[in-house]
């Protein structure tokens, strides 16, 4: 579906399970086929690139490829279950410095912000990755994240993006792009948050859904 309003459906021909959201960025979007003969399918303008052909990573994977761009190139992130990251560029070939490997499982999408991969493993170890394979790894404790989310936000306008990481509890933790805790967190909450001025004082308000189902709004610093 198209800013206008229009719609356009495409056809796919996958033997294996869609089992998350596809990916998308601007007029791209990337799938996830899961089994051992799926593999990353990309579009752009609803077409799927290389020919047909998916990239077909080496072990199982949970959620969706990440799109993101860096010096107006498109790029494609994926991380297996057992840890094993990819870049890939446009044409679906693996760049420099990748497929590297991190310790743990992964269930959890990969996000991109301020010029970072960051990944979620399973006990709560939030790894940031840089393109040249680099990496910085935070332990959040008492953290399990089977299921959950990691959310990128500029969410008090400062032109950096701060990661929000949620797990199968109900708390939120916020980091800087460089790793640093934010101050007013964690707090209750689980999955995505939603980042709004709801008072007035032209500074956004955090809104996120507790699990038993209640929508809490927290002001941050």
């Amino acid at each position: 579906i198209n800013s206008d309003g229009n719609e356009a459906y495409v056809e796919t021909n996958f033997e294996g399970a869609i089992q998350a959201s596809p990916s998308v960025l601007d007029n791209y979007f990337a799938i996830y086929e899961k089994g051992f003969l799926g593999g990353i399918h990309l579009y752009k303008d609803g077409i799927e690139l290389n020919n047909g052909e998916p990239f077909i990573p080496d072990g199982i994977g949970f959620g969706s490829p990440c799109l993101f761009k860096k010096a107006h190139n498109l790029y494609i992130a994926f991380i297996t279950q057992d840890g094993l990251l990819y870049i890939l560029d446009d044409q679906l070939q693996t760049v420099t410095n990748f497929p590297m490997r991190l310790e743990g499982l992964f269930y959890v999408t990969l996000t991109y912000a301020d010029g970072y991969l960051f990944a979620l493993s399973s006990t709560g170890s939030l790894t940031r990755i840089s393109l040249d394979g680099s990496t910085l790894e935070v332990e959040i404790p008492y953290f399990k994240a089977k299921t959950g989310a990691v959310t990128a936000a500029d969410y008090n306008n400062d032109s950096k993006q701060e990661i929000f990481v949620s797990g199968e509890g109900n708390t939120v933790y916020g980091f800087t792009s460089f790793m640093e805790m934010i101050e007013d967190l964690p707090v209750s909450g689980y999955n995505e948050p939603v980042f709004l001025d709801i008072t007035g004082d032209k500074k956004n308000n955090m809104l996120i859904l507790s699990i038993d189902n209640y929508l809490n709004a927290y002001k941050l610093n």
